[in-house]
C-alpha cells in the first residue's frame, strides 16, 4: 500500500482525532473545544470522550467524525467510524475485534503512558505490540501532547512495528495483516491543550466523513508533532521518493530499524526539497521534516523492497 499515492492531486486537511470534553473528563465543553480548534486552523475533529460515541456532522466549523475513545483498564483505544460501545468483561483484543467487524478504525492511544509507574498495563509495550495484540489494530499514536504521567513521543514504537514487518526474521515477517499507521493527536482536556502544531494532515479528495476515512484508512496522511513544519510533496514516483516541507531545517528519509538514509538541511526560509533514490533493500521509508526548533512532522512509512 502506498499512502502517498493520493499526494498529488489531492488538498490537505488537518484534524484532532482524540481530545475530551465535559461529556467525560475534559474540563471545557465542547462547543469550547470546537472553538478552539477552529481558532488553530482545524478542519475536522473527533471528539474522543471516554467509551461515548460522539455524534457525527459539522459543528461550529469543523467537521467532526464519529468515535470514542474506548478507555478500559489495560489500555486506551481511538475507535473512528463506529457506533459500538465495548462491553466491560472484553479483553483489549476483544474490543479491538469487535470494533473493526463493526467497521471501526482502532487507534492504540498514547502508548508510553505510565510505562514507569506501576499502573503500566495501560501502556502499550513491545511485547504487547509484537504479540499480544499483533494484528488487531490498524494505527498508534506516535505522539500525544497532553501525557502527564509518561512520554509523549513514540515513533520508535512505529518503527519497530514496521521493522518486524520487513525484516524476513523479523517478529511480523510471516502476517498478513493490513499496515498500521501513526497518529498523532492532542488527547487534550481543555482549550490550553489543543496546540495548531499537533495532529494530523490528510491528503484527501474533499473535507468529507467518507472521504477523509478513505484517506486516513489508506495512510494519505502524515503527523504533526509539536512542529511548524509542513510538507507540501509526499510523491514516489518510479524509483524516486521526493519531498518538500516548508519551515523545516532538515529532511530525513528513515529505513528499517529507524535509521536515516538520505537528508539534506536547510536554513528553514525557503521550501526545503529532497529526492532519493530508492535502492530497493532499505525495508520500508518514512520521511521526516524537522523543525528550527527540532520537533518533527512524520509520514507514514511505506514498504520496498
Amino acid at each position: 500500500m502506498n499512502p502517498f499515492s493520493l499526494t498529488p492531486d489531492a488538498s490537505t486537511y488537518k484534524g484532532d482525532v482524540h481530545f475530551h470534553t465535559t461529556d467525560s473528563d475534559g474540563r471545557d465543553t465542547p462547543d469550547a473545544m470546537l472553538d478552539r480548534l477552529s481558532a488553530c486552523g482545524f478542519d475536522f475533529c473527533c471528539i474522543a470522550d471516554h467509551d461515548q460515541v460522539c455524534v457525527p456532522g459539522e459543528r461550529r466549523g469543523v467537521l467532526v467524525l464519529q468515535g470514542q475513545e474506548a478507555s478500559a483498564g489495560t489500555g486506551h483505544i481511538v475507535v473512528l467510524a463506529s457506533s459500538l460501545v465495548r462491553e466491560p468483561g472484553w479483553t483489549t483484543v476483544e474490543q479491538l475485534d469487535a470494533f473493526g467487524a463493526s467497521g471501526g478504525m482502532t487507534i492504540l492511544s498514547h502508548p508510553k503512558i505510565r510505562e514507569f509507574t506501576s499502573s503500566r498495563e495501560v501502556s502499550y509495550g513491545p511485547t504487547r505490540l509484537l504479540e499480544e495484540l499483533a494484528g488487531h489494530y490498524d494505527g498508534i499514536e506516535v505522539y500525544t501532547h497532553n501525557v502527564g504521567s509518561g512520554l509523549r513521543l513514540a515513533i520508535d514504537r512505529l518503527d519497530m512495528l514496521w521493522s518486524a514487518a520487513a525484516l524476513p526474521w523479523g517478529a511480523h515477517a510471516e502476517r498478513t495483516s493490513g499496515p498500521v499507521w501513526a497518529f498523532a493527536s492532542s488527547d487534550a482536556h481543555d482549550t490550553d491543550h489543543i496546540d495548531e502544531g499537533v495532529g494530523i494532515m490528510v491528503w484527501s479528495e474533499g473535507l468529507s466523513e467518507s472521504e477523509l476515512l478513505k484517506a486516513i484508512r489508506a495512510g494519505a496522511f502524515y503527523v504533526l508533532a509539536s512542529t511548524k513544519a509542513r510538507f507540501s510533496e509526499l510523491l514516489i514516483a518510479g524509483r524516486t521518493l521526493s519531498a518538500t516541507a516548508s519551515e523545516a531545517v532538515v529532511i530525513r528519509v528513515i529505513g528499517v530499524g529507524g535509521n536515516a538514509v538520505s537528508a539534506v538541511a536547510g536554513d528553514g526560509k525557503a521550501p526545503l526539497r529532497l529526492a532519493y533514490t530508492i535502492r530497493g533493500d532499505e525495508g520500508y521509508l518514512r520521511v521526516e521534516a524537522v523543525d528550527v526548533n527540532g520537533q518533527c512532522a512524520y509520514s507514514n512509512p511505506i514498504m520496498v523492497g
